[in-house]
């Protein structure tokens, strides 16, 4: 087909494609020079019978493979793959374990900080926000969402000795902190 296309163009060119002859038939150079290397990029045409012809390799499997060992390697590959998926979810879940008491504990460094720059309180109130501050520490490291109510009364009094302010900073740390350290958990 592309050398019956090239003899066409070319047959075409001898006719009519010379806009700068005189006389019909007359060939000028440039038009010389173009048959010449249209004649040289040419294609020599190729009778398929002399080709080497395989056949292509099947996607469906092969009779010999029964349906049994197919099933076989399809259940294998898909344990493998929930064994890994949960591997993962494992390693994750402990990562995030180590991070459930980092909020309380960064609260506490934050009570602390006031109590030793010299917030003014009563002994009552002095009293009230050590034991929370103690309070927020032992579930910080014990990994607890909440600390436990000290006051029964009153059972989130803990959450009242922060501005929202120094309660913003607490959350931009944990942020900080929490992605630090499930990128070296997760790495490891």
């Amino acid at each position: 087909s592309t050398r019956y296309t090239q003899e066409i163009n070319l047959s075409c060119e001898r006719k009519y494609g010379d806009i700068a002859r005189k006389k019909t038939g007359e060939t000028t150079d440039s038009q010389a020079k173009l048959e010449a290397k249209m004649r040289r990029d040419m294609v020599e045409p190729v009778d398929v019978t002399t080709l080497t012809l395989a056949a292509l390799p099947s996607p469906f499997p092969k009779p010999e493979e029964s349906p049994e060992k197919q099933l076989a390697a399809s259940k294998a590959q898909s344990q493998a793959g929930i064994a890994q998926s949960q591997a993962a979810v494992t390693r994750i879940s402990g990562c995030t374990a180590q991070m459930t008491g980092l909020r309380l504990t960064l609260m506490a460094d934050k009570m602390q900080a006031k109590l030793a720059g010299g917030m003014s309180l009563n002994a009552q109130q002095r009293k009230d926000m050590e034991a929370d501050v103690a309070a927020l520490r032992a579930a910080g490291a014990q990994g607890l969402a909440a600390p436990p109510a000290v006051d029964p009364k009153s059972p989130y009094r803990f959450m009242t000795w922060l501005s929202n302010e120094e309660n913003m900073e607490i959350a931009t740390q944990y942020g900080t902190q929490s992605q630090a350290l499930m990128s070296k958990c997760t790495q490891n």
